[in-house]
């Protein structure tokens, strides 16, 4: 492996090209595309970016799904020093023209499922119709750039809960710190890996680069189809997958999921939100492979933290284990800044050279990501125990304050999951006149379960303190969710009208005050 200083992404796909041609790169359906054909294919793009006046620093819109094409079009912008920048199809029209106008980019490569999305004002091509004829317009000579450590390779934008998402800018010597996980992930040049989680976000894209920056064999999936995946495990001999819990949830319930033959498998790699005790339980049950959980943020270039499958054990199950060697973590207080002693909850610092050192073209922002030292503010709340193992309480911005109490939904969420009639919960704040903000769920029951507010908010009396029970428990479907399957709960609060006024009087600490449903 490469030592970091030394790490350049596009060099890593012309070696491969050269020692290793006939091994197959990216499979897609019935497609298949080796090495060489990658290369190739990627040099002819950057001559034909050139040509359409692209140049180096320069950005790339890209608006498809998980297509071979991302990656002939990636490695083509490297070759030249221009920056792809991929695009979330699932935005609105007029999000996606703002963030083409925010990437200032002159050309976007799409798809025909999304032609009509990209801005009609810059250079559209559209794969499987004008993209191919202009790719191969070109001869497939390299254009020969290399860039260095700190120069962009590709920009991300955040997944936008709130706000305008903002683009995360990736550098070669951020991925050269990452790449180091993949032997922990157990992907090597014989892996092969089913590529799952979308392109646009960091977790899709980052663990697709380490597996092809491996040598191994990655395997395209466009939509997730929870009993087609299943299937493709045992039909494709995967040897590793990362999936988001939500994703897991729906795989060990497709029928026959635990007969099914899965002994090719090596790892399954999940993060991206928490994931509930029981459904880590059923998935081991079903799949009987290691599991690793991994935990990080687009803004540090993907995994800083995780969970080896020996340490998927008692107490440490609810942890994301422990940080990467090349990763520090501090926990501070959120008001002072200063780091805090082992077991006390507070702020996740983290700083590594893998960290992005800011967004595209925003200073302010970036100011207030970064301090001078180089510590990077996550916005999760958390703690480290004595012995480096790193749990996740809950998102800085999610904390309900009701009655002067601190409330972290995760606190509440972990426990009422495990009610066995609950599939699925969320909770939130919402506004109330008495104490500024009411602890409320929002459960998605499980499939023909007999539970309502009164059952749930009684059950869950001897099992959490009565500041921390629900004022109010609301059932729906599903669960509003990002394409990195984190819960959108600014949109959760939406659903809630208030403020409500008060329905019981203040419990104590220890959960002893009295409280009435309130019917929905």
């Amino acid at each position: 492996m490469r030592a970091p200083d030394d790490f350049h992404p596009v060099q890593i796909i012309r070696d491969l090209a050269r020692t290793h041609p006939d091994s197959i790169a990216l499979r897609y359906r019935d497609s298949i595309i080796a090495f060489a054909e990658l290369d190739a294919r990627a040099s002819r793009v950057g001559r034909a970016l050139l040509q359409s006046g692209v140049t180096g620093g320069q950005r790339v819109g890209y608006l498809g799904r998980n297509w071979p094409e991302f990656f002939e079009i990636l490695f083509g912008c490297a070759k030249i020093g221009a920056v792809l920048a991929p695009l979330n199809w699932r935005l609105t029209t007029a999000d996606l023209a703002e963030l083409v106008s925010d990437a200032d980019t002159r050309i976007v490569l799409t798809d025909r499922e999304f032609m009509d999305a990209a801005p009609p004002d810059v250079t559209r091509l559209t794969i499987g119709e004008d993209y191919e004829a202009w790719r191969d317009a070109e001869d497939s000579v390299d254009p020969g750039v290399v860039s260095g450590p700190d120069d962009a390779f590709i920009q991300f934008y955040t997944s936008g809960t709130t706000g305008l998402p903002k683009a995360v800018v990736i550098t070669n010597s951020n991925l050269a710190h990452l790449f180091q996980a993949a032997a922990r992930w157990r992907v090597d040049s014989d892996s092969v890996v089913s590529v799952v989680m979308p392109l646009f976000h960091m977790g899709g894209s980052a663990w697709a680069f380490v597996a092809l920056f491996r040598g191994a064999q990655c395997v395209l999936v466009p939509d997730f189809d929870a009993p087609a995946l299943v299937a493709d495990l045992g039909r494709l001999k995967i040897t590793n997958v990362l999936v988001a819990p939500a994703m897991l949830q729906m795989m060990v319930d497709v029928p026959g999921a635990g007969e099914a033959d899965f002994s090719a498998l090596r790892s399954i790699v999940y993060g991206a939100s928490p994931i509930s005790l029981p459904l880590l339980h059923r998935v081991r049950d079903c799949f009987d492979v290691p599991l690793i959980q991994v935990f990080g943020l687009t803004e540090t270039c993907g995994a800083i933290a995780q969970l080896d499958p020996d340490d998927h054990r008692g107490e440490l199950l609810a942890s994301v284990g422990k940080p990467y060697p090349w990763v520090e973590v501090e926990i501070r207080d959120p008001s002072t800044e200063l780091q805090l002693p082992a077991g006390r909850d507070g702020e996740i610092w983290v700083r590594s050279a893998q960290c992005s050192k800011g967004y595209w073209r925003r200073p302010e922002e970036t100011a207030e990501l970064r301090n001078a030292e180089g510590w990077l503010r996550t916005g999760d709340v958390g703690r480290l125990d004595n012995a480096g193992y790193l749990f996740i309480t809950d998102r800085l911005k999610d904390m309900i304050i009701t009655g002067g109490e601190n409330v972290y939904p995760a606190d509440v969420e972990r426990v009422l999951v495990t009610h066995p009639q609950v599939a699925e919960v969320a909770v939130i704040g919402v506004p109330d006149r008495t104490w500024g903000e009411a602890v409320t769920a929002i459960v998605v029951p499980r499939k023909a379960a007999q539970v309502n507010e009164a059952t749930l908010i009684t059950w869950l009396r001897p099992r959490i303190a009565g500041f921390r029970r629900p004022r109010r428990v609301v059932f729906v479907d599903t669960l509003p969710r990002n394409p990195s399957g984190k819960v959108l709960k600014g949109e959760l609060r939406r659903l809630i009208p208030g403020p409500a006024a008060a329905t019981e009087d203040r419990p104590t600490a220890g959960g002893h005050g009295r409280h009435e449903a309130v019917s929905q």
